[in-house]
């Protein structure tokens, strides 16, 4: 478990409007948020529910949450593509603790995280079983325009296979890649002074008919960087968050030092 969660909160989820969202960022005087999150200026009235602001003073728990936001050690980035519908979700960590926060069309849900980071992001993914699929590595620059052009399934086959992929693997991956109906993009972010930094790790999960399948990326020692391709269980992603997370800490840590 990836614990670098708060202590339980007093403050609920909350969600919020884009209106009332971008109002909160202004009073707060915040001046920049993590991409993932869209947030576009412009707002409208805030409303006074008594959990979110009592007269003009908002609660100190919604206050710490758009700060870590604002001024993050790092983060971890998701984006959810399917169809026409984009989901949009990005864990923050600081010295206070972690908070997530998630946009859809609605507006934004915030909410701290108690426990393991990895709990949100597999909970943005919607059910879909694992595909069964032997574990294969391939360079990245060398697989990246193969998936680039995954429609056509038999010569998707063909061309994995050239990269060293065994036939059965191969097969499955292009019949998958050719029934995809969603995908997501994860990856994380390290701030500093000055520094916005991605890191060398990213992690992509594909929902096909026939299951759920995922590509991890990282650099070898050499510094090739390469992608494994693996079946999506909630084990396997869980993994593959904790080694993004792992990274992010020890390039904070050392940032500290």
């Amino acid at each position: 478990m990836i614990d670098l969660g708060t202590a339980p909160s007093v403050l609920p989820a909350i969600t919020l409007t884009a209106d009332e969202f971008d109002l909160l960022v202004d009073r707060l005087g915040l001046t920049e948020l993590p991409v993932v999150l869209a947030a576009v200026p412009g707002h409208a009235g805030l409303r006074t529910d008594a959990s979110l602001a009592r007269g003009d003073e908002i609660h100190p728990g919604l206050v710490r949450r758009l700060q870590t936001l604002s001024r993050p050690h790092w983060v971890i980035a998701m984006r959810v593509f399917s169809g026409t519908v984009t989901k949009r979700l990005c864990v923050a960590h600081d010295d206070r603790g972690s908070v997530v926060a998630m946009r859809n069309q609605n507006g934004y849900l915030l909410d701290d995280i108690v426990g393991d980071v990895s709990a949100p992001v597999l909970g943005a993914l919607d059910p879909c079983p694992a595909l069964r699929l032997e574990t294969v590595n391939v360079p990245t620059a060398d697989l990246v325009p193969v998936f680039d052009g995954a429609a056509k399934r038999d010569g998707t086959r063909e061309r994995l296979r050239r990269l060293g992929i065994p036939s059965e693997p191969a097969a499955t991956i292009s019949e998958a890649l050719a029934r995809c109906h969603a995908h997501c993009q994860i990856v994380g972010v390290r701030y500093a002074p000055g520094i916005r930094e991605r890191s060398e790790r990213n992690i992509a999960v594909f929902d096909t008919a026939a299951g759920r399948f995922v590509a991890t990326a990282s650099h070898a020692h050499d510094g090739r960087k390469w992608t494994t391709l693996s079946s999506g269980t909630d084990a396997r992603i869980r993994q593959a968050i904790g080694d993004l997370v792992a990274e992010l800490a020890t390039a904070d840590a050392q940032q500290a030092v």
